[in-house]
């Protein structure tokens, strides 16, 4: 049975939802979707992530504050649902 895009999708968001869970990821959403020769569908999943902290003055106060930065990821999901990579997505720089 054919994997539809739809489940594909749910497969790739909840991967990079598990596989990252302990980087402070943040809004993981279904971004890209394209398929291979071989059938497998490639799922952009984009999510957002803190980065080191940097101390900020605020008001002559000393506060903390984090950078979060746009990752994307490329997720190849086969017919069945399994997963079976996860590679990040560069992006063309302007």
């Amino acid at each position: 049975m054919s994997l539809s895009i739809r489940e594909a999708s749910r497969s790739a968001v909840g991967a990079v939802t598990e596989l990252f869970d302990e980087q402070s990821i943040s809004n993981v959403m279904f971004e890209e979707v394209d398929k291979d020769t071989a059938g497998n569908w490639l799922i952009t999943v984009g999510f957002d992530r803190k980065l080191e902290k940097s101390s900020v003055g605020l008001g002559g106060m000393l506060g903390e504050a984090f950078r979060i930065e746009r990752k994307y990821k490329v997720v190849k999901v086969d017919g069945s649902g399994e997963v079976l990579s996860v590679k990040d997505r560069l992006l063309a720089t302007k």
